[in-house]
């Protein structure tokens, strides 16, 4: 998967099948779109191009932080599965956010990135104020000359699967639900940082892991895991406690893991 970022690489593509969000978390709602665009892109022997936003969009509209279930390393990773050909990173920003639908679909989408269909959820919106919705898209495919593709959403109990669903159940300890709309382990990448050494004099030695500080964790506890180290793909069983450490002087909320 090729990965270009805008609007600071150059690049221009031709013939491809476009799907555009956040695909935050990349749950099983994302993954019925990601398999349309697949299965939409072998039948016309095109490219694929999943568009994304960095940083998350809401957080410069409303000047508040998001908190990610996946960073930008940890959903391509999680879109590795669907082979996609292109992956393309739009650098989000007020100049970014004050373009018109109809800039984005005729100047990006369409004269940038060479699309001839677009993939999206039926409650997609886009351009200046989240004017843009699936019935501009459709009208403005019949004038600029690609077809539309619109999925229908997936529910889980009864409810439909959406990123805003799933961190609320992360934050309020609903773990094992939030999985199963996720429909994969929840991915946590961080770098090894040192610690205090406690958990090695205790027996137990651990790893402490530097997390991107906009990651959302789940609520403190000890859950059991699955890791790998480096580029390595051997899978490690492990025991993941997240949260502060009182009993050492600790306060701030960290993730350790042992091994």
């Amino acid at each position: 998967m090729k990965t270009f970022f805008y609007p600071d690489d150059a690049f221009l593509l031709e013939r491809t099948v476009v799907t555009v969000g956040n695909f935050d978390g990349v749950h099983l709602g994302h993954g019925r779109i990601l398999d349309r665009v697949i299965s939409e892109k072998e039948h016309l022997g095109q490219k694929s191009v999943l568009v994304t936003f960095s940083p998350h969009p809401r957080s410069v509209l409303m000047g508040k932080e998001v908190h990610l279930l996946s960073t930008l390393g940890e959903k391509r990773l999680l879109l590795e599965p669907w082979c996609l050909d292109n992956l393309v990173v739009v650098r989000f920003d007020r100049k970014f956010a004050s373009h018109s639908y109809r800039w984005f679909i005729k100047r990006f989408l369409v004269d940038k990135l060479g699309a001839t269909t677009l993939v999206v959820g039926y409650d997609h919106s886009f351009g200046r104020d989240s004017r843009g919705k699936v019935e501009q898209m459709v009208h403005l495919g019949r004038l600029f000359g690609y077809r539309m593709d619109i999925v229908k959403p997936v529910e889980w109990n009864g409810e439909e699967i959406k990123s805003e669903r799933i961190r609320e159940m992360l934050v309020s300890g609903r773990f094992a639900e939030a999985v199963s709309m996720l429909g994969h382990p929840y991915l946590v990448r961080g770098k090894v940082v040192p610690g205090k050494g406690i958990g090695k004099r205790l027996g137990y030695p651990t790893a402490n892991l530097s997390i991107t500080k906009n990651k959302l964790l789940p609520t403190p506890g000890v859950y059991t895991a699955s890791a790998t180290v480096g580029q390595t793909k051997k899978r490690y069983s492990a025991l993941i406690y997240i949260g502060s450490s009182p009993t050492f002087g600790g306060k701030n909320i960290q993730l350790e893991t042992h091994l």
